[in-house]
């Protein structure tokens, strides 16, 4: 089969240290190889650093804004288009997503990369007005593009699109990384979170049940992520402060529980669950709303050592199974099959 050449569009991308350019890196960074040829990538961002890569072009936002931004690299995109057969535009942010009507007029395969919804996030309290804005630049950016990939079944119900057009690619954890790491002695009775602390997302809530609970009251809590000022129970908790992906599984990996807040909307999807899942790690979920319905619940079926909050015992189950399932390169390779079928 003759090599194509592929266009991914990241506004973030590596080495940005947010959760959101992990997967569209590994995809970049690996499809190559994982192709055997078959595709070659090439990758424009914002995101500046000052190595050179031949396949990546950085090229500085204007007013941090992803609209401007991509006003501003048409002519790059134009310029380099004559070789690409497929591109992919990922976000948020989603500033970028209307560029799906440039390439259609040069006649190139386009899918859009949702990680998150965008318009009908339940998660984001917006007004009417704009929510009625950004449902229709949604509908109207799906329009053209070939394909649209998300996360989860669940997610998918709140694009604005053609159904027949979404594919569904989990986050996943990097198998490559987790292979690297140094993994640390378990420390008994010791909960980690890792992330944000988001609307939804309530941290200190679940810290002052964690004092009153019979099982978790006497557990040491560590935070890794950039909110240790948005905490109230300081004393509660040992803050490692934001990490390098690496530095913060090797954390992870020391505890003996790990903890992931949900907002209990059912399109909900999480890297921190796969990570923790890829450590094959004890999980305790809480959720304000004691939602019991949507896209984690369903993980939580299958992955033996997750339990909810109000458990009455968090037994772990030594038996460690397989969980490639859930890696980068599964989604990896769902997304060649993807570029296969065009």
């Amino acid at each position: 089969m003759r090599s194509k050449n592929i266009l991914f569009i990241a506004y973030y991308f590596d080495p940005y240290e947010v959760v959101g350019v992990k997967r569209i890196s590994y995809w970049a960074n690996q499809i190559k190889s994982v192709s055997k040829g078959r595709y070659n990538p090439a990758i424009i961002t914002s995101t500046y650093e000052d190595t050179t890569s031949s396949n990546i072009t950085r090229i500085k936002s204007p007013l941090s804004n992803s609209f401007f931004w991509s006003i501003k690299i048409i002519p790059t995109l134009i310029k380099s288009l004559s070789d690409k057969s497929i591109i992919v535009i990922t976000g948020g942010p989603f500033g970028t997503f209307w560029l799906t009507y440039l390439f259609r007029l040069f006649n190139k395969k386009v899918i859009l990369d949702f990680r998150d919804p965008y318009a009908n996030n339940p998660i984001h309290k917006i007004n009417f007005f704009k929510k009625t804005f950004k449902n229709i630049y949604e509908f109207l950016v799906c329009l053209p593009a070939n394909k649209i990939i998300t996360i989860n079944n669940e997610c998918s119900k709140l694009i604005n699109c053609n159904y027949n057009k979404i594919e569904l690619i989990e986050n996943g954890f990097d198998e490559r990384v987790l292979k690297e790491i140094n993994r640390k002695n378990i420390v008994e009775k010791t909960i980690c979170y890792s992330g944000k602390i988001s609307q939804g997302r309530d941290l200190n809530e679940f810290l002052t049940k964690m004092k009153k609970s019979p099982i978790l009251k006497k557990y040491k809590f560590l935070y890794i992520g950039p909110d240790f000022s948005k905490i109230k129970n300081k004393d509660l908790v040992r803050s490692y402060g934001l990490l390098s992906y690496k530095e913060n599984l090797e954390i992870i990996s020391s505890c003996e529980y790990t903890l992931l807040l949900y907002a209990g909307y059912p399109f909900e999807s999480s890297t921190k669950l796969f990570d923790y899942i890829g450590l094959n790690k004890p999980i305790i979920v809480y959720s304000s709303n004691k939602n019991r319905q949507g896209s984690i619940p369903k993980i939580m079926e299958s992955y033996s050592n997750s339990f909810y909050f109000e458990s009455k015992s968090y037994k772990i189950n030594p038996q460690q199974k397989n969980n490639d399932e859930y890696s980068r390169m599964s989604g990896l390779i769902l997304l060649i099959n993807l570029f296969d079928s065009f």
